[in-house]
């Protein structure tokens, strides 16, 4: 998993941001590099040594900026999965249509996640308009050039909390991942097999997107109708068990009980503090619920909140990190746990919130003379899970954008699916 270079399944995520207005491609590409020397695993490779896979940094390994308007005019952009044994495991895209551009960010997620990637993005856009004004200095020294081993520290994966405090809840977690080994989710359903094209011959990546209108007054209202502890993600995770279960039911015909199984990745960071490095600090909470629990309905928001709830307070997802790190020490472990011929999760939640929470700005963000008019994250998706939806908010919008497998599911299945998942969540969000 950590040099997955699979076509099929890489552990590769997307941000897409568009922009109104010119960008200086020469000063992009500067500030890119210069931005990146602060944030160490965007600057390394992974190696083997003794047995062990580790990060090592090399100061030739930065992530480029690729010009890709011409192949952006004469059709989707396509790109290749990241192998971070041998490039960096961020790579920036710019594609120029008219008066608009595209900018994309593919990262691999061993070196980065989401959060830590748009906190690189804030240092990165930052830099960018220092170079524009002639207020950034212009001799940059690589950090630690003498330190070329990355070792991961081992303290910062645990919140400081009383043993009695971590240990004691940890117990129902564990049991709760006892339960992901020996049940396997049912995957999403396609009505229709896609064609044979081979990983090559189709763009990738697979995905489509829908806004969604939202206000903080609006929030509030449908709030006040709900329990007291339910957050929006609570209630989009809520909205996610119900379309799919439906949208399955609808496929199969049949009314049959199985299990259905969301992975909501959890930021680390608020527990640890460790806020401004681009690295992959989230772990994942794995949601189950029973088809015949999902029909019923009437507990399935209370009890989402009180799980989730639980997770929070006591530090639930803190365990799979155990998990995983004693899976290291175990001969095959790890490529057990991450086997492609299994479904570990029906779908993946990914909710990163406003985007004014890593780039501030007031209305619109702007770059130079570019103003920023949309954003989509697009989380990666393993073997399996079908499709991964991500939400992102920007101003009165809610984005939300879903990377799907593109040898199981066609563009029009997928459109019709994330059709049906976004009217669920604005009749949810109009308290409907």
């Amino acid at each position: 998993m950590l040099a997955d270079d699979r076509v099929a399944y890489p552990m590769n995520f997307f941000l897409r941001f568009e922009f109104t207005g010119s960008l200086d491609q020469h000063v992009l590409q500067r500030s890119l590099e210069e931005s990146a020397l602060q944030h160490p695993l965007l600057t390394a490779t992974i190696c083997r040594t003794a047995g062990h896979w580790g990060w090592q940094r090399k100061l030739q390994t930065t992530p480029r900026l690729h010009d890709m308007t011409r192949q952006g005019v004469a059709g989707p952009l396509r790109f290749r999965p990241l192998d971070v044994r041998h490039s960096a495991g961020l790579q920036a895209f710019l594609c120029a249509r008219g008066n608009k551009s595209e900018l994309w960010l593919q990262v691999h997620h061993s070196c980065a996640d989401a959060v830590g990637v748009l906190h690189f993005v804030r240092s990165w856009f930052v830099r960018y308009e220092k170079l524009l004004s002639g207020a950034a200095q212009h001799n940059l020294m690589f950090p630690n050039q003498r330190k070329t081993w990355i070792v991961p520290d081992g303290q910062t994966c645990r919140p400081d909390l009383p043993r009695w405090r971590y240990m004691s809840p940890r117990r129902r977690e564990w049991r709760r991942l006892a339960n992901f080994a020996v049940h396997r989710p049912r995957r999403i359903l396609a009505p229709e097999r896609t064609s044979k094209a081979t990983p090559h011959e189709a763009p990738w990546p697979a995905f489509v997107r829908r806004k969604m209108n939202w206000t903080a007054d609006a929030w509030r209202r449908t709030k006040a109708g709900l329990p007291p502890d339910a957050s929006l993600n609570d209630l989009l995770v809520t909205g996610l068990f119900s379309t799919i279960a439906r949208w399955n039911d609808d496929v199969v015909k049949r009314r049959r009980d199985y299990s259905l199984r969301i992975a909501m990745p959890v930021d680390l960071r608020a527990a640890t503090g460790n806020v401004a490095e681009a690295r992959n600090h989230v772990s994942i909470v794995f949601l189950d619920r029973t088809s015949r629990a999902i029909r019923d309905g009437q507990d399935l928001l209370a009890g989402i909140c009180q799980e989730t709830g639980w997770v929070k307070n006591h530090h639930g997802a803190f365990v799979l990190h155990d998990v995983l790190n004693a899976l290291h020490g175990v001969p095959g472990g790890i490529e057990a746990l991450t086997a492609p011929t299994t479904c570990t999760s029906t779908t993946v939640l990914s909710n990163l919130g406003p985007l004014s929470r890593y780039l501030p700005h007031s209305q619109r963000l702007q770059l130079g003379e570019a103003t920023l008019t949309d954003v989509d994250f697009l989380p990666p998706i393993r073997p399996g899970t079908l499709a991964a939806f991500g939400i992102l908010t920007y101003g009165d919008e809610i984005g939300v954008g879903m990377q799907y497998d593109r040898l199981r599911l066609s563009p029009l299945i997928a459109e019709m699916l994330l059709d049906r998942v976004v009217s669920t969540w604005e009749q949810d969000l109009a308290g409907g």
